[in-house]
């Protein structure tokens, strides 16, 4: 008899409720290999490709117990963050935007031992940042996205530093819009020219940087 395919009532249930969840928002990426996520690169998209690798492997499992082990675990995860989203704010807007929303829901599910740490549920594979005029610095080591780091301010925005130029070393830099550099689109620039050509005041505060423009 061939095995069935497509969804049982439980396993449809989990997938309808997965993407809103904390969870899925934090680790879909995890669902994807290196190539797929340099490809993709924005949140949307790995979010849609994610979804579909679940759904596509859900079909063939039929039920919640035939899914492969990781793929299983996900879906707890994302529907036990959907719990504690519950006892957190309890449907109620919240003032806190959905980024610290999503950090306060997966520091409780560490806290109540149904992960093991906010950095392990973080995309682990090395990708790229995405950076508009990358073509303009063939000479530059560009930094892994999740090394992207904040290095000082250009009034109150927030400058990161995003790679360094081969022989000189010099600091190439950008500023983020959001707190979250790693995954927006970044302009790029070296910092000594922005030192030259800014109107706002600029505060470096990363040691090594400001050590290095002595």
């Amino acid at each position: 008899m061939a095995a069935k395919r497509g969804l049982n009532a439980e396993l449809c249930r989990s997938l309808s409720r997965c993407q809103s969840s904390a969870y899925f928002k934090a680790a879909a990426a995890s669902l994807l290999d290196v190539e797929e996520l340099n490809e993709l690169r924005q949140n949307e998209k790995i979010y849609q490709a994610a979804y579909r690798k679940l759904y596509d492997a859900a079909f063939e499992a039929y039920s919640l117990n035939n899914l492969p082990q990781k793929m299983r675990d996900f879906l707890e995860r994302c529907n036990r963050s959907l719990e504690v989203e519950y006892e957190l704010f309890g449907g109620i807007a919240s003032s806190l935007t959905e980024a610290e929303q999503i950090d306060r829901i997966l520091a409780k599910m560490v806290d109540d031992g149904d992960v093991e740490s906010p950095t392990k549920i973080s995309v682990s594979q090395k990708t790229k940042p995405i950076i508009s005029n990358r073509d303009r610095f063939p000479d530059v080591d560009f930094l892994d996205a999740a090394d992207i780091r904040p290095i000082g301010t250009v009034g109150s925005t927030t400058l990161v530093l995003v790679g360094y130029e081969q022989g000189s070393q010099a600091a190439i830099v950008a500023l983020a819009k959001t707190h979250r550099p790693s995954e927006e689109e970044l302009f790029a620039m070296p910092l000594y020219e922005l030192i030259g050509h800014s109107f706002d005041p600029i505060k470096i505060t990363d040691e090594t940087v400001r050590a290095s423009l002595l």
